[in-house]
């Protein structure tokens, strides 16, 4: 249980370490006269490295898709670990309405 609460905390460090270097990043900008932000908080998730998904990726997309474990071991190849040591973070960028806005004024 305890191992879990740390794990719990872990991913909530991350989770604001990533919100605040979107939300406070001189980049996130439109470039306007009012100076908007692209982006609104970031979607920030976790995966298990040993998760089924990943080899189904591979299936479809193909031998140069790295799995998790594949990608960690030849990046790290000193490091023996399993894939279910091993977790994937994903973060997603979504669009502000004035960027949605000012790209449909764009197409």
């Amino acid at each position: 249980m305890e191992t879990q609460a740390k794990e719990k905390d872990g991913g909530i460090w991350i989770q604001t370490v990533v919100a605040d270097f979107i939300n406070k990043s001189p980049e996130n900008t439109l470039k306007n006269a009012a100076n908007d932000k692209a982006w609104t908080d970031p979607l920030v998730a976790f995966s298990n490295g040993a998760d089924p998904l990943y080899q189904e990726y591979k299936r479809h997309i193909g031998d140069f898709f790295l799995t998790p474990l594949e990608f960690f071991s030849q990046t790290f190849p000193s490091c023996p670990v399993a894939a279910e040591q091993l977790t994937v973070i994903s973060w997603i960028l979504p669009q502000t309405a004035q960027t949605k806005a000012d790209l449909r004024r764009e197409t």
